[in-house]
């Protein structure tokens, strides 16, 4: 397996920050690349994009939304055809999850 690292760890939101690993093997790999920043309801919140081709995982694509505190995020996963599999949030102390099939789960923290 190697791994490869890029960018400065020290910000929380290093634009072009990426990692790679990869099995020379298999040719199967794993890559994640901070792409940028989106404010989403008045929260500035740091984007990710990880993309793997291993071909045992149940989605292919998982864009990573977070706010610099952490108390924010959102986490959409996508099969290799692009449609989205999952999704999970956390947004003023309340996680939702929906699966694939649609189905919603929330949680309060707390309760």
């Amino acid at each position: 397996m190697e791994m490869v690292s890029t960018g400065d760890t020290s910000n929380w939101c290093a634009v072009g920050s990426s990692w790679k690993s990869t099995n020379p093997q298999t040719g199967e790999e794993v890559t994640m690349k901070i792409t940028g920043t989106e404010t989403i309801d008045g929260v500035q919140m740091c984007k990710a994009v990880y993309e793997t081709n291993v071909e045992d995982e149940d989605f292919s694509r998982i864009e990573y939304l977070w706010s610099e505190d952490g108390a924010t995020y959102f986490w959409t996963a996508y099969d290799a055809s692009g449609e989205i599999i999952s999704e999970m949030s956390m947004k003023d102390g309340k996680m939702k999850i929906v699966d694939e099939e649609g189905n919603v789960m929330e949680y309060s923290q707390g309760q």
